[in-house]
């Protein structure tokens, strides 16, 4: 397998990961709106993973471009 396909077989993964954390963003605000003692946990993991998720998705926009 040729450098270019791991790089879009990682894409994939990377988005599959950004759609678990978009639904984990949609389940802490619905928490939040219901009042959840659980909300604000939810929501500081979503906070956590969409900057670890921007951060992949940049090192993985460098990684192409030095290609």
């Amino acid at each position: 397998m040729s450098l270019w396909e791991n790089l879009d077989n990682l894409e994939i993964a990377a988005q599959n990961v950004s759609q678990g954390i978009n639904a984990l963003e949609a389940m802490a605000l619905g928490l939040g709106q219901a009042q959840d003692h659980y909300a604000g946990g939810l929501n500081a993991l979503y906070v956590y993973l969409c900057e670890a998720d921007r951060e992949v998705h940049k090192h993985l926009d460098s990684c192409r471009s030095e290609l």
